[in-house]
């Protein structure tokens, strides 16, 4: 039978399946995938093709395989050996293309893994419910169910207005082992100048809060109050307080207001109404970087704001933790060991150290930063900012840029560069899509890739804190990496973690 009239889309010719993908994985597991392909046309298969877009924790030998043969009314398989480099959760996507049938698109196989233990865990923790102003009748269970299966999220932290939230992250959590709800948080803001000081732009909204790990979220800012008094108690409580959305059009935080604030944990550089390369979130970047340079130490963090079902869970931070877990998030949050993304991948170190550490020298130094940055549609352009502690606040300025013509979707350099004190360094990145959402809903950028990373800051060292010692991976040509830039052994025999000396 000529293969044209077997091409029609609406036939199915071949079934594709993968199996033995253990129920649960830890760091360090290895195991083989198995990826049946089921003839069941009359045609003889030749050359098919199965190529595998692992996820940003597990390792593998190849991307590409292939089965020479399978006979009409047969199924062959092939064993895919994967390792688990680090923890976290995301797709693992097999492509499979048969030669014969050209007509016919890829079928694409696609099934969320979760890896236990230390690594990058992937949160949202801005979003909203109809406990307060979501829209769609979307519950904080749906909500969570979405970003857990749609997003690939490992937790998601309920920020409705003047409520915790605490029964349904309850329930959520009691539901699920491989995600959280973080509970006990919330958004405060309030309207008008007579109750916060500040001058609002024409039309504008007073300014708002999001308060994580709180007793209650203050809804108790009477005349005469200011949002330092709101930052005391959020602190007294044991809680985190984030200047939220700081120039959204509609929600306006007074720039004296925020310079004079002390105390806070951090301020949320990108809300997902907009994208970080519009106006409003280019300010809050701006903010950010004067705020630190007199010496406030923000954490930068991306969140969605999601009022909207299908607008939770992007953008995203991912955040390093040693296992996923209440107690990590909240650390994620306050420390700020976490970047911001809608899916590209960045590991960017000074002398070892990376998102909001601190690298510790007696005078000038020469210091190797590395980047390694990893999506699956190509990189466009990737900033190196640079700014000091100084008296007056002043923006960053580019240290180091690249624009990538290629279609390259794996970026790695290494190199040396003098640092000095009271230096912070952080990095940028665009790419050509949003692999997992469009990173904006309203403005000129919808869709573009993003990622930033958290300041690392360069300080002197004293007898408590002394100059940072730099750790070298094993020189091996085996060496290999996942996306988000954990090392591993792609040896003959197998593969295996790598040790550090």
């Amino acid at each position: 039978m000529e293969l044209e009239k077997l091409s029609l889309k609406n036939v199915d010719f071949y079934q594709a399946t993968i199996a033995n993908i253990p129920e649960k994985i830890a760091t360090g597991d290895c195991f083989k995938a198995v990826v049946h392909i089921q003839n069941n046309s009359q045609v003889v298969f030749r050359r098919v093709k199965i190529t595998i877009d692992c996820p940003y924790m597990l390792g593998t030998t190849s991307s590409k395989w292939e089965i020479k043969r399978i006979e009409p009314n047969e199924q062959q398989s092939v064993e895919i050996p994967l390792i688990a480099v680090h923890g976290g959760r995301d797709f693992l996507r097999l492509f499979v293309t048969i030669t014969e049938l050209f007509d016919t698109k890829p079928q694409i196989l696609s099934l969320i893994m979760s890896v236990s233990g230390k690594g990058l865990y992937r949160g949202d923790n801005h979003t909203h419910s109809t406990r307060s102003d979501g829209q769609n009748n979307n519950s904080v269970f749906d909500n969570a169910k979405r970003v857990r299966a749609d997003r690939a999220l490992s937790w998601i932290t309920p920020t409705d207005h003047c409520s915790l939230n605490t029964l349904d992250c309850d329930e959520i959590n009691r539901t699920f082992t491989d995600f959280i709800a973080f509970p006990n948080s919330g958004e405060y803001g309030q309207v008008g100048r007579t109750l916060i000081k500040g001058h609002y732009p024409e039309g504008k909204i007073g300014e708002h809060g999001l308060q994580y790990q709180v007793k209650y979220v203050n809804n108790r800012l009477t005349d005469g109050r200011q949002w330092q008094d709101i930052v005391n108690e959020t602190i007294a409580q044991g809680g985190l307080f984030y200047l939220a959305h700081p120039f959204s059009p509609s929600i306006w935080w007074d720039y004296e207001e925020a310079f004079n604030l002390e105390r806070a944990t951090g301020i949320e550089v990108w809300q997902g109404d907009y994208h970080p390369l519009d106006e409003p979130n280019r300010m809050a970047f701006d903010l950010w970087d004067k705020m630190n340079s007199i010496g406030k130490k923000l954490v930068g963090i991306a969140n969605s704001d999601g009022h909207f079902l299908h607008r939770t869970g992007h953008p995203f931070i991912m955040g390093n933790m040693d296992e996923l877990s209440v107690a990590n998030i909240y650390h994620v949050l306050q420390t700020g060991c976490c970047y911001g993304s809608n899916g590209v991948h960045i590991r960017f170190r000074i002398a070892d150290q990376e998102n909001n550490q601190t690298v510790y020298i007696k005078k000038k130094k020469m210091v190797k930063f590395n980047i390694h940055i990893f999506d699956t549609v190509p990189i466009l352009n990737i900033k190196i900012l640079q700014n000091k502690s100084t008296k007056k606040p002043q923006s960053a300025t580019i240290f180091r840029e690249y624009i990538l013509k290629e279609n390259i979707n794996h970026f790695i350099e290494e190199f040396e560069a003098e640092v000095n004190m009271n230096e912070f360094y952080r990095l940028e990145v665009i790419t050509k899509e949003g692999t997992i959402g469009p990173g904006a809903f309203l403005g000129d950028y919808y869709g573009l890739g993003f990622g930033f990373t958290n300041p690392i800051y360069i300080a002197k060292a004293n007898k408590n804190c002394p100059e940072t010692v730099i750790e070298d991976l094993i020189d091996d040509e085996y060496l290999e990496y996942t996306k988000s830039g954990y090392p591993y052994y792609n040896k003959e025999e197998g593969l295996s973690l790598v040790k550090k000396l």
